[in-house]
């Protein structure tokens, strides 16, 4: 697969409201990490930072 191919196989469009989104998604070959922990991270890291805004609000 030629690296055009590999790039339009790997884009979409997504509209929200009056806005086009054009996505190209990418993979790094050389990463330990899998989709599951970068999702699980990213979500904890959200939660931490939602707990120090709530407790900044109640300070």
């Amino acid at each position: 697969m030629t690296d055009e191919e590999n790039k339009a196989e790997n884009t979409f469009s997504k509209k929200i409201g009056k806005t086009n989104y054009k996505v190209t998604v990418h993979f790094s070959e050389t990463s330990d990490e899998t989709i599951t922990d970068k999702i699980n991270r990213l979500i904890q890291k959200e939660c931490e930072d939602m707990s120090y805004k709530k407790d900044e609000e109640i300070s």
